[in-house]
């Protein structure tokens, strides 16, 4: 692995149902979802040796058959995971000044259902 390299990625397993935007229910219903979703992403991250200023966040989604489904609630169900790439020190924050989105893109992928999340490195003059 290079010493400073200049994006990570993560393959995680699709987000807990409870994490649904439209999820019925009480906060304390979401609470352990929440925490075993930004915890697993942070251990995950925290191994890549990846520290931006600012990133450009990707999303690919693989869903395991071909019921429609909404991407972006599945990016939004994604956000323990990002919060878990902040607990690891992969980026400040997840704020506009910090975080530009790249790409969402879903597809099938019976065998391997799943959620690749990926932080390219922006230096400051490309940012603007």
């Amino acid at each position: 692995m290079a010493t400073n390299p200049t994006h990570i990625s993560l393959e995680l397993s699709l987000p807990d149902k409870r994490l649904h935007a439209h999820a019925k229910g009480s906060w304390r219903g979401k609470c352990a979802a929440v925490k075993q979703a930004r915890y697993m992403a942070a251990v995950m991250a925290a191994g890549g040796g990846a520290a931006f200023d600012r990133g450009i966040l990707s999303v690919f989604v693989r869903y395991p058959d071909r019921r429609r489904r909404d991407l972006l609630n599945t990016v939004h169900m994604c956000k323990p995971y990002i919060d878990g790439l902040i607990d690891a020190g992969v980026l400040p924050g997840d704020d506009w000044l910090r975080m530009r989105i790249g790409s969402i893109r879903g597809t099938l992928a019976r065998v391997e259902p799943g959620v690749t999340l990926s932080v390219m490195d922006q230096s400051e003059a490309e940012w603007e």
